[in-house]
């Protein structure tokens, strides 16, 4: 199965290398990033900064999910105060997380010579 990936991603690249050689690919491309704690998202930032090196105009962007919370605390926090206060507290660590893990990445990115 990776053989064949690694084919039909060798073939994608080969035609994008022969549009931007013909100069068919003149407008904006936006390539969404879905990044977490992950190998493989570092690997796909490392691919980007290679992607853009060869094309002009690319726009990224970093989407990051956050995990998702238990029904049983979003029931418990309607009916009791200690689990509404466990709730909030969850919510904001997971958006904290989410923040930071996409400042290192944007960071990360510029350092790989990617425009802010």
């Amino acid at each position: 199965m990776y053989n064949t990936l690694f084919n039909v991603h060798m073939q994608a690249e080969l035609v994008l290398r022969q549009k931007i050689t013909k100069g068919e690919l003149s407008m904006d491309k936006k390539i969404l990033i879905a990044v977490d704690d992950s190998i493989h998202s570092k690997n796909a930032l490392r691919y980007v900064a290679g992607m853009s090196a060869i094309l002009m105009d690319l726009n990224f962007t970093l989407f990051h999910v956050q995990p998702a919370i238990s029904q049983f605390l979003l029931d418990e926090a309607r009916i009791s105060a200690k689990a509404n206060s466990e709730l909030k507290k969850i919510i904001q660590k997971n958006s904290r997380t989410a923040r930071n893990m996409l400042e290192t990445y944007k960071f990360q990115m510029i350092k790989m010579g990617i425009d802010e």
